[in-house]
């Protein structure tokens, strides 16, 4: 709360209370010192008059002599703190009083004097004094003072705050803007002189760090643009090994799927080799039979049936990965059917899936058309999937579901999908950052999510999005233009 009170209000709050209240402290002393005085005053005049009234009294309370009694009584009523008078005998057996006035009271002084005859006393009188008037007349007096006090005050305060405000409080507000500039990287202009000692000083240093400030910015300017620079280069170093590195890995699962029809094949033919002997050499002793040509042709059918098969299998997996590997290796620009290369870069992945517990399913339906780049889309796939066979199922059953809607609006949506554990919001908060991995130290780079927000934001010119939450799966959104953008951005 302190911090959002400004330097001229609390300026004025300080001036406000260093004015007024020792002002009003001073009233408040003078009334007190003055009440003191007006109470012993009275209280003196309360026991002369006690005094004088019983020496008055001697003979007429001898007498009993009530009119006399009165008529001096009455005559302490022209005083203005009278309040009342009780005269009485020793046995209070005669009493004469005195009516009080019809005032408000504030405080009363009380005397009480023996009337004596023949220095005997004979009864006693009360005289009682109010200090009603004075206090009246003391209040009407502090309330002129205070009001005097109040516009000197007022005025005194007034014209602090415009000194204040010409000497202080606008070259205070100058040099804040000159800092303001300053901070906002606006260096060009210097600072201008203020006047007086202090802010004068105040204004120099702030052109020497103005100085200091633009030099120093312009040596940094050029340290981050170096710098950024070689960043940049080291991301697409990175980047390209990344992709390297998943070829690698769709070369091993094709190398592995090859080795079942090509041995297949060097089986059926070295088998075919020894029939085809075995059958040179019954020709050559003249023993060749029917029934032994027969069998061969039979048998030799079969060998090239199951090498057509085997050879058909390889051509087939080594046209997929020449396929993908190809888009990939290359940011060729083509139309082409969304499936088709989907359920390419899908088939590539099969090799190295068969080896875990996780299914990948695809509902694309036939005949989307998109103009765009294959090879980014293909690796956006593949590196979305291997993520979540790497995280979101570490070892267990699950699977991937890759969908696609109709284009709607010039634009195309997919949805990649897993059943895994999901993530929590402080993960799924920094998927996307370079070299964040759940798997540090177990094979995790901390790029491929990275490779696949650059490359859906960057060269397909869409947008990536994510939902999940822990133990609920995954679920990847792309939306991206049926027709990329003919210039995408140079460092994606």
């Amino acid at each position: 709360m302190r911090d959002e009170i400004s330097l001229r209000t609390r300026v004025a709050i300080f001036v406000l209370l260093g004015v007024i209240g020792p002002a009003v402290l001073l009233v408040g002393l003078n009334y007190f010192l003055d009440t003191a005085h007006t109470d012993e005053l009275l209280q003196e005049r309360t026991e002369t008059q006690a005094k004088v009234l019983a020496a008055g009294l001697s003979l007429p309370l001898w007498n009993l002599d009530t009119p006399a009694i009165q008529e001096q009584l009455d005559a302490f009523r022209s005083d203005r703190n009278f309040f009342h008078i009780e005269v009485a005998d020793q046995e209070r057996s005669f009493v004469v009083k005195n009516n009080p006035f019809d005032h408000e009271i504030n405080k009363v002084f009380r005397a009480h004097a023996d009337v004596q005859h023949n220095k005997k006393a004979i009864g006693q009188v009360e005289v009682t004094l109010t200090d009603a008037p004075d206090h009246q007349a003391l209040l009407e007096r502090m309330r002129e003072y205070l009001v005097l006090v109040l516009i000197q005050s007022v005025l005194s305060f007034f014209i602090i705050m415009y000194v204040m405000a010409r000497r202080v409080h606008g070259p205070i507000e100058r040099l804040v803007d000159e800092a303001g500039r300053m901070a906002q990287g606006e260096l060009g202009q210097p600072v201008q002189e203020e006047q007086g000692i202090e802010f004068g000083r105040l204004a120099r240093a702030l052109d020497v760090m103005r100085h200091s400030m633009k030099r120093s910015l312009g040596e940094l300017d050029a340290q981050v643009e170096e710098r950024t620079r070689a960043l940049k280069r080291a991301m697409r170093q990175l980047v390209e090994s990344e992709k390297l590195v998943a070829l690698g890995s769709i070369v091993a699962g094709v190398a592995h799927e090859l080795n079942t029809p090509l041995g297949n094949v060097l089986m059926v033919a070295s088998t075919l080799r020894e029939r085809i002997e075995l059958l040179a050499v019954d020709y050559r002793r003249g023993a060749l039979r029917r029934s032994t040509i027969e069998r061969f042709v039979s048998e030799a059918e079969d060998a090239s049936a199951l090498i057509l098969k085997s050879t058909e299998r390889a051509a087939k997996l080594v046209t997929q990965f020449k396929g993908v590997a190809t888009d990939q290796a290359s940011n060729r620009r083509m139309n082409f059917d969304l499936a088709e290369v989907i359920d390419s870069a899908v088939a590539s992945l099969r090799p190295s899936l068969r080896h875990t517990n996780v299914s990948v399913g695809m509902e694309i339906p036939p005949g989307i058309r998109v103009d765009s780049y294959p090879g980014a889309l293909e690796q956006v796939v593949i590196n979305i999937i291997m993520n979540a066979v790497t995280h979101a199922f570490a070892g267990n059953i699950g699977s991937v579901r890759v969908t696609a809607l109709p284009p709607t609006d010039g634009r195309v949506k997919l949805t990649i999908s897993d059943d895994g554990i999901g993530m929590t919001a402080e993960v799924q908060a920094r998927i996307f950052e370079p070299f964040f991995t759940t798997k540090l130290g177990q094979g995790g780079s901390g790029l491929g999510l990275y490779i696949v927000h650059n490359l859906v934001t960057g060269i397909l010119g869409g947008e990536l999005t994510v939902g999940t939450a822990a133990g609920q799966g995954s679920r990847f959104y792309i939306e991206m233009p049926v027709s990329a953008p003919r210039d995408p951005l140079p460092d994606q």
